[in-house]
């Protein structure tokens, strides 16, 4: 033991360090101190165009902000982003008659942005998976993979010597822009496995970064340079990649997100077994020390069946999630894996609320989230955008 009280063992051939810090299973309730606003959509779906009052939505998912506040939201039924303005007006900013020729279909996943305000999308479905590059002027660039008859089936082999659209993946799902090093992350969705008479989902957390390719016009595209969690496992209660609208987004539980520090890497899944869809891991970037920061169970109302939807970071340590089921809420972690509860959580998404603040909260299955300018939490629940 330490002069801390922590627990030091020599295992195997490493020298490690448990420290003295149980997990917080005890949820803390701050929603009196928040209010609940809808910023755009309505209770039922639709596509339409306009301002806050008059714009629809089908499943909106991820969203990311660019530098002048714009919101840009994966519409996933309606197959298309959509632009929201800081006074709320929405427009489809891109869609499949927007993509280059020979591209393939167009089902966005997740969507993230760098600091120039380039935007990056995954997009997946059952001929292929790749990323997008969008910069400010709208000019779209397939940056990784092939959306177009060229899924990679298998998943023991790292693509090391291809770079951009050569990459090959199975199913892109969440993606993270570490707007420090400008590196980008991603979810590749794999095979189904068996274990132990259960089955599940494998995936890995793919590292890509900007290299110099020579040649006669020497170009700089993307390269896998580090694959973060080799083997990550989610509940197989979540639909695979598919073009469906009837379907549930494919990327539940396969969230993502870094901080505004560049300094973690946030995960929800497991690396160790199916019965931990719903823990959340960070990842130190600089030293690769993975640690988990809560843990599958200590919420009450989580289960084994439902996986933790969405994350976003800030640069102090937090962690705030969304939870997707019938008890869906807004959670926060902090840097000592204590738990609030932000907003929802009641166990009654048949009641969920319009706007208000306190304890009338009340949210059906929020999907995406992410955090404003000014550290307001911003979510996608059911047809609306909505800020707490």
């Amino acid at each position: 033991l330490d002069s801390d009280g922590n627990i030091v063992i020599s295992e195997h051939h490493r020298i490690r360090k448990i420290e003295n810090k149980p997990f917080n299973s005890q949820i803390v309730s701050n929603s009196s101190n928040y209010s609940l606003t809808t910023q755009s959509g309505q209770k039922y779906s639709g596509s339409l165009d306009g301002n806050k009052e008059k714009a629809r939505f089908n499943v909106p998912t991820g969203m990311a902000y660019d530098s002048q506040n714009n919101l840009f939201i994966v519409d996933w039924k309606n197959k298309k982003i959509r632009k929201m303005t800081p006074n709320g007006d929405v427009s489809s900013y891109i869609t499949g008659s927007d993509m280059p020729q020979n591209f393939g279909n167009f089902i966005p996943q997740d969507i993230g942005i760098d600091k120039f305000d380039n935007l990056y999308i995954t997009s997946s479905d059952n001929q292929g998976s790749c990323i997008l590059k969008v910069s400010p002027q709208k000019d779209i660039l397939v940056w990784a993979g092939s959306c177009l008859n060229n899924r990679d089936d298998q998943y023991n082999s790292l693509p090391t010597n291809a770079y951009g659209a050569n990459l090959r993946f199975k199913g892109l799902a969440g993606i993270a822009v570490d707007n420090i090093s400008g590196d980008v992350y991603v979810i590749d969705m794999l095979l189904k496995s068996s274990v132990g008479g259960g089955s599940y989902r494998k995936g890995v957390i793919y590292k890509l970064q900007n290299h110099m390719i020579q040649g006669g016009n020497p170009q700089i595209q993307p390269r896998i340079t580090q694959r973060m969690v080799q083997h990550l496992n989610f509940s197989n209660n979540f639909n695979a990649i598919n073009t469906s609208v009837n379907t549930s987004p494919s990327w539940w539980g396969y969230s993502i997100a870094v901080d505004s520090a560049g300094e973690y890497l946030y995960y929800a899944g497991s690396s160790v077994s199916q019965d931990q869809s719903n823990s959340i891991y960070r990842i130190n970037i600089t030293t690769g020390v993975e640690e988990t920061i809560h843990e599958n169970g200590m919420t009450p109302g989580f289960t084994n069946n439902v996986a933790t939807h969405s994350l976003a970071a800030d640069g102090k340590g937090n962690v705030y999630f969304t939870y997707h089921d019938s008890n869906g809420g807004v959670y926060k972690v902090d840097k000592n894996s204590r738990v609030t509860l932000i907003a929802g959580g009641k166990g009654d998404a048949r009641n969920y609320s319009d706007d208000g603040s306190g304890n009338q909260i009340n949210l059906k299955n929020p999907r995406g989230i992410t955090l404003d300018s000014d550290g307001n939490i911003v979510i996608s629940e059911h047809h609306r955008i909505r800020k707490i």
